[in-house]
């Protein structure tokens, strides 16, 4: 067999089929027609062993592999296939690139009032640790600033007080190292360049003892750390298309070597110690880093998939691989 073709109300479907396809016919084969003037009833079961095969409706495709089962072509007022087959789809885009194969068992295909409808049940993909991690990791911004405006230190110390984190710039944010853990969670460390700005209230040592005045100061530095990123694969009711959501989470503490310019608050002898209290004062924050995302699990570009629908969606953590099961309906 080569091709297996039907058509109503000037919708088609056409099955291309690959070397060394075969049908059987069973003796359940039945063609009717009830009155002479009316239309003829088809009802014909059919077994299928085509290896490879491509679907086609209009100008739209999709490929199928590894195809073996039972359907049955019911023609009367519409056109129906039911089936119980199994097969796969190859080299489906999920998220950023990866090339997944959907695993199938069950097509219904309707054409019906000028419209033709796909049904796909009982579909699985798995997905690796690997691409979740790296889709995750290409998302992440390269850089991030935090409104912090922090008081370090209150009370009075030597002739200051009020010592304020006000911003914290991080640029250069690089992910080393990902690890995917139990409870849709990805551990990670990463390092970047760090800087921050800030102000402190100073009074005199002798004189002036109660005047204060807001002095500026900045720092710099390299910083290293660990974060997770939570993540969810969801189906939102108002869209199509299953989702991944993410959310990261890093605590980023200042190291003791950062570069601290004090020359607007202070000189002299006493600056060198004045200079490691607030660094130590510095050390006890913890910088909040967060980012949001989501984005689509089935990336849509081929026209097939361009009108399908998710559905059913249910995930199961394996090792190595999360396993989305589901259902798509699409209309061509």
């Amino acid at each position: 067999i080569q091709e297996v073709a039907w058509e109503g109300q000037g919708k088609h479907f056409v099955l291309q089929c690959g070397k060394g396809s075969t049908l059987k016919v069973p003796n359940e084969f039945l063609i009717e027609k009830q009155t002479q003037k009316g239309a003829a009833k088809v009802q014909m079961p059919m077994a299928l062993n085509l290896g490879k095969a491509k679907l086609k409706s209009g100008e739209n495709s999709v490929q199928l592999e590894d195809l073996v089962g039972k359907i049955i072509l019911d023609v009367d007022k519409e056109v129906l296939i039911r089936g119980s087959l199994d097969f796969s789809l190859p080299e489906v885009d999920l998220l950023s690139g990866y090339k997944a194969r959907v695993k199938a068992r069950g097509i219904d295909m309707v054409v019906k009032g000028g419209t033709a409808k796909i049904l796909l049940r009982d579909c699985t993909v798995l997905i690796p640790d690997q691409a979740l991690e790296a889709t995750i990791k290409e998302r992440i911004p390269k850089e991030f600033h935090v409104v912090l405006n922090k008081k370090i230190q209150e009370e009075k110390k030597w002739r200051y007080r009020n010592a304020m984190v006000k911003e914290v710039f991080i640029k250069n944010f690089d992910i080393k190292k990902m690890a995917t853990e139990p409870s849709d969670v990805v551990g990670f460390t990463a390092s970047g360049e760090v800087s921050s700005n800030g102000t402190i209230e100073k009074a005199g040592i002798i004189l002036n003892k109660n005047k204060w005045d807001t002095k500026p100061w900045s720092m710099s530095g390299h910083v290293e750390g660990k974060g997770q990123v939570k993540y969810k694969f969801l189906k939102r009711n108002k869209s199509k298309n299953a989702r991944l959501t993410y959310d990261l989470d890093m605590k980023v503490t200042m190291p003791d070597d950062v570069k601290l310019d004090w020359s607007k608050v202070s000189g002299g002898i006493i600056k060198i110690a004045e200079e490691r209290a607030i660094i130590k004062r510095l050390n006890t924050v913890a910088v909040p880093v967060e980012h949001s995302g989501e984005l689509t699990i089935f990336k849509k570009d081929a026209p097939f998939w361009r009108n399908f629908v998710i559905s059913d969606m249910k995930e199961k953590d394996l090792p190595g691989s999360t396993q989305i099961d589901f259902q798509v309906e699409t209309r061509m």
